[in-house]
């Protein structure tokens, strides 16, 4: 493989590589300010955005219980890339009644507000080629983040949470993901107006 510089010379040492395309990724996804709350506040502020009931909050808050960790890894695709841990998916559902009572440790620790620790928010990011691309451009290249099992079997357990409230805190434009909804009944609608 080989990358090219702005001066347009080509480079085949890895170090050049790793160099240019981190270089490039930071520059297009990281490396920004973060929001300022203040600003956030005042721009939402004046929205007429979609609540949630205090009952619907509280089926939300329920505290994480075995069961739920327990089903959680059994519904997560088997051939999902492990993050930097290394261990996949299926290494969970084989352990799974070993592995669950320590991972619903770690979840009710988070849900009572000590946060997660930094290993579960460790990721591998892989480069990959988007289609089309010169392979030599730096810009050609996007980042592929695989987190660790343990934390998508997190935001599992947070999207089957949210998959019943969704659709009344998306607009009902918006028809992407979400459960019951479908392009047809959109256009529909547009056909009708």
């Amino acid at each position: 493989m080989a990358i090219r510089h702005r001066d347009r010379t080509l480079d085949m040492s890895e170090s050049a590589i790793s160099a240019l395309l981190g270089k490039n990724l930071s520059s297009q996804y990281g490396g920004g300010k973060a929001a300022d709350a203040a600003i956030l506040d005042r721009y939402l502020e004046g929205m007429d955005l979609s609540a949630l009931s205090p009952l619907s909050w509280e089926e939300l808050e329920l505290e994480i219980t075995l069961e739920v960790v327990k089903e959680a890894v059994g519904k997560l695709n088997r051939w999902m890339m492990p993050g930097g841990a290394g261990f996949p998916v299926v290494f969970y559902q084989a352990y799974v009644a070993q592995l669950a009572e320590p991972l619903l440790t770690v979840f009710r620790e988070d849900q009572r507000g000590g946060g997660l620790p930094p290993t579960l928010r460790e990721k591998k990011i892989c480069i990959i080629p988007k289609p089309g691309g010169d392979g030599t451009s730096p810009p050609s290249y996007g980042p592929l983040t695989m987190l660790n099992v343990d934390m998508k079997v997190l935001c599992k357990i947070l999207a089957e949470r949210l998959k019943s409230f969704v659709a009344t805190l998306v607009h009902e434009d918006k028809y992407r993901f979400i459960p019951g909804r479908s392009t047809a009944l959109n256009l529909q609608r547009l056909l009708l107006m």
